[in-house]
């Protein structure tokens, strides 16, 4: 469900390449704690909560990624 959560802001900033009004701090934040449950999920066996979590960090990466390169290049 996280990863279908943040797909929106992903699709809003490819399709208009805009940045200005979305916190990078705020996504740096979800990718610290996504990735803290998916190294839970890794140690604690639980596959589904891995998996979900690592691809909420891949979706949000891209968007801190995405800020980075449209604000600064």
């Amino acid at each position: 469900m996280n990863v279908v959560a943040m797909l929106p802001q992903l699709i809003q900033i490819l399709s208009t390449k805009k940045v200005e009004n979305v916190s990078a701090s705020m996504f740096i934040i979800y990718e610290i704690i996504q990735i803290g449950f998916a190294l839970d999920g890794f140690f604690k066996r639980n596959k589904v909560l891995m998996v979900c979590m690592t691809l909420s960090a891949i979706v949000t990466m891209s968007i801190v990624c995405l800020i980075v390169y449209y604000r600064y290049a």
